[in-house]
């Protein structure tokens, strides 16, 4: 078993269930759970955005301290939130020496002279917006990620929704997964997901991405768990 898989299966026997893997070729399933049903793992990495937030960050520090505690909230936008995450390395380090070489000489400009404009285009449609200076500034930043802006909430819905039914759909679409239905009595899918907006979105939050995902044989039952490197955090149902 992957550490995920083991996870899973811990957090399993906690609840009461009997749990073992198969193995030497014999998964799909992952796991069986009390005999007879098929427990199915499979990753997303909803929080994939984050990365952008610390290359941000990490930027922002590299600025220096703050003159006189003087520093301001932003507001990040992009239209894909991969922006750098590539295959192709070359182009990822490309992509991030461009977007550091930008960034520090618009916020520079900014710092020297506030009055300038507050919404910043970048390249890779990278969006930053000045929306205000931080009243209490401890950390002495220049500048720092503004983490509650309205639009999150619906970018992390979204996220999920497709990283989700992503994953439904692939393991959906398994050859062997679509044989063997018939061997168990029902099939458990969960998705799992590190740190994460599994752990984080609320009861409305979660609500709304129940309401379009879209279940699919043969799974009888859809959850999804945040995860450390030690165990389950949360859990949700996201289908059943």
């Amino acid at each position: 078993m992957n550490r995920d898989e083991e996870l899973v299966a811990e957090w399993l026997r906690s609840k009461g269930h009997k749990v073992c893997p198969l193995t030497d070729g014999q998964d799909p399933p992952d796991l069986i759970m009390d005999g007879d049903i098929a427990v199915e793992v499979t990753t997303i990495n909803s929080l994939a955005h984050r990365s952008v937030w610390q290359f941000l960050d990490e930027i922002f520090k590299s600025l220096g301290p703050a003159e006189n505690g003087r520093g301001y909230w932003v507001s990040i936008e992009y239209e894909d939130e991969r922006i750098l995450q590539s295959r192709n390395s070359r182009e990822k380090a490309k992509r991030k020496k461009n977007l550091k070489i930008a960034i520090k000489q618009r916020l520079t400009e900014h710092y020297d002279n506030p009055d300038l404009g507050v919404v910043i285009q970048l390249p890779y449609g990278l969006t930053l917006e000045i929306i205000g200076e931080i009243t209490d500034n401890p950390d002495r930043c220049k500048y720092k990620v503004g983490w509650g802006m309205s639009y999150e909430g619906e970018l992390v819905i979204t996220t999920l929704v497709e990283d989700i039914q992503a994953a439904i759909d692939t393991k959906s679409n398994n050859k062997k997964v679509q044989e063997r239905k018939e061997q168990y009595r029902e099939w458990w899918l969960v998705v799992t997901d590190a740190f994460s907006n599994v752990h984080t979105l609320d009861q409305g939050g979660w609500k709304a991405v129940s309401n379009v995902i879209v279940r699919r044989e043969p799974w009888k039952r859809i959850i999804a768990v945040a995860i450390d490197s030690q165990r389950v955090l949360a859990c949700r149902i996201v289908a059943s």
